[in-house]
């Protein structure tokens, strides 16, 4: 199932601890959608929390995923991501380090940017963030199945799997 939580400002975060502090709580509160592993993000605009049911590579798929220059956090799955991966390895000559089908989003929003949505089959809902243009792309599955909620306020966005967030 899995859960996150992110919190995202255009500038630094003032009281990061507090709103760390929240996070925690927040994922100890959803860790019934995640229970085998609970990881954090912490950077000077920006917090990412996730909640992670283990299904795909146990041991390599966990979240927030990150480089230099990018977050993700998802819930989901992607049933054509075997079909993606081929196709990002040929189009873009993209590697990939894990066998989960969240590094295939995560490279496929990288690559294509909101193009990607339009090739995804399953049910999911994530926050992508680019640390370099300070843009967060967030959406869920075009059915709704998996549950996104969200506000903006104050020039903080703040993103999670349920409303107590």
């Amino acid at each position: 199932m899995c859960g996150f939580s992110a919190v995202i400002s255009a500038s630094d975060l003032n009281n990061i601890d507090t709103y760390y502090k929240k996070m925690e709580k927040c994922i100890d509160e959803i860790s019934h959608r995640g229970p085998d592993d609970r990881t954090f993000l912490k950077e000077q605009n920006c917090l990412f929390g996730h909640a992670r049911l283990s299904i795909l590579d146990i041991n390599k798929g966990n979240q927030p995923f990150k480089d230099d220059n990018y977050i993700l956090v998802y819930n989901g799955e992607i049933y054509n991501f075997k079909n993606l991966r081929k196709k990002l390895g040929l189009k873009y000559n993209q590697t990939f380090k894990t066998d989960c089908d969240t590094e295939v989003l995560f490279h496929g929003l990288r690559l294509m940017g909101t193009d990607f949505l339009n090739y995804l089959d399953g049910m999911f809902s994530f926050v992508f963030y680019d640390r370099k243009k300070n843009t967060v792309l967030a959406a869920r599955d075009i059915s709704g199945e998996k549950p996104f909620f969200y506000n903006y306020s104050e020039g903080i966005f703040k993103a999670g799997s349920e409303i107590k967030q």
